[in-house]
């Protein structure tokens, strides 16, 4: 009886009890209470920023550049979810409204700030604008310099794919497309190979049972013992073949690909690109000749006979080999590529120069004799004036 007593804690007075009461109230108010959704979704932060910030900024708005800078700060911090870099944000928004009423009003000091502010935002628009376009130039350059280009060649038909033109450097798309299927060919034959298999053994399989006296029948339609159920014999093949006729499809589609004709429209796309290519060349040889040096030059200059060939070569070998492959046809670099065989494919140039020489010589030639003769001439002159003196 005494320890239940000692155990038993006392009832607070209710002086306590009302203290309690008014210490839980004064703490409860002023707790921090996280809402369950993020600030940026509550209605009393959207409604001030839109309705009362943003437009208030938008209708007070100075002049258009000013306008465009508070849509663009708009779009670059409506992502933030610190409530303090918000807070600031909102601060900074707050203080311009103020600064664009007092411009509207009449303000002198607020006008010369928005006025500067209005310059330097019209200097750098017109900078990124420049930035801008010089980009979007480098991006198409980019692509110009890259774009696919028609060689004349023929993607010949296969499984894989109809005819298609080849082209340089081809298309990401084109070649994921022939390496997924592909890929997948081999696969969907075997597929084919397993359900051929499958439902030979499940025929095999209902061939035995159907052979069978007594045996409740699953795999096959023979009727078995009375109250048995009914074979799924039927159901199981009807989606062996459903499943086949599915791959088999994809195939035919395969050999609708490797038997298609070439179409006319392709066959003249790839003459013209032909065409194309080889005036392309001409005038590409034609640059050379003239003296420009082309990446095509550079990389004939490069080109050389294999190393363990090279090492073989003797130092005055090794310096034809290089003249070789000069892009002249004339002069010593012609008459190099005519001593190692190489065929010359503008022989109108050596005409040219070599009737150029004939006449040159010939020119020469008759200029000697001109002056032999009139030399000669003075001195069968002089000599007869000497002896025609008297003594």
């Amino acid at each position: 009886m005494l320890v239940s007593h000692l155990s038993h804690e006392p009832d607070p007075s209710p002086s306590s009890s009302t203290f309690r009461a008014q210490l839980a109230k004064s703490v409860s108010a002023n707790r921090h209470i996280r809402p369950r959704a993020p600030f940026w979704r509550l209605p009393v932060h959207t409604i001030p920023t839109l309705w009362t910030l943003y437009r208030g900024l938008l209708r007070n708005a100075p002049t258009a550049n000013i306008s465009f800078r508070v849509k663009t700060l708009l779009k670059e911090n409506k992502h933030l979810t610190a409530p303090q870099d918000a807070a600031e944000r909102l601060k900074q928004g707050y203080r311009w409204l103020e600064l664009f009423r007092e411009c509207k009003s009449g303000n002198e000091r607020a006008q010369a700030i928005c006025s500067r502010f209005d310059r330097l935002i019209g200097v750098r628009r017109e900078k990124e604008y420049w930035n801008h376009l010089l980009y979007v130039e480098r991006k198409w350059l980019e692509k110009m310099r890259n774009r696919p280009i028609m060689t004349g060649g023929l993607l010949r038909a296969s499984y894989n794919n109809a005819p298609l033109p080849r082209l340089k450097p081809q298309p990401l798309a084109i070649t994921m497309m022939l390496y997924k299927r592909r890929s997948k060919r081999e696969p969907r034959l075997s597929k084919i190979n397993w359900i051929n298999e499958w439902t030979s053994d499940l025929h095999h399989e209902s061939k035995f049972e159907g052979g069978l006296l007594g045996p409740e029948s699953v795999y096959s339609n023979a009727p078995g013992p009375p109250g048995a159920e009914k074979s799924n014999y039927d159901v199981w093949v009807n989606r062996a073949r459903q499943d086949r006729q599915y791959f088999v499809d994809l195939l035919e589609g395969d050999n609708r690909r490797i038997t298609s004709p070439v179409p006319e429209t392709l066959v003249l796309a790839l003459k013209a690109a032909r065409t194309e290519k080889i005036r392309n060349k001409t005038h590409e040889r034609e640059r050379e000749r003239s003296g420009e040096v082309l990446r095509s030059t550079l990389q004939r200059r490069r080109r050389g006979v294999p190393a363990e060939t090279r090492r073989q070569l003797s130092p005055a070998r090794r310096r034809l080999d290089r003249v070789s492959r000069e892009e002249g046809e004339v002069g010593f670099v012609r008459k190099v590529k005519a001593d190692l065989g190489m065929r010359i494919k503008d022989d109108l140039t050596w005409r040219k120069e070599k009737e150029f020489s004939l006449a040159r010589r010939e020119e020469m030639q008759a200029t000697a004799e001109d002056y032999h003769r009139e030399f000669w001439r003075r001195q069968v002159a002089d000599s007869e004036s000497q002896t025609s003196k008297p003594a």
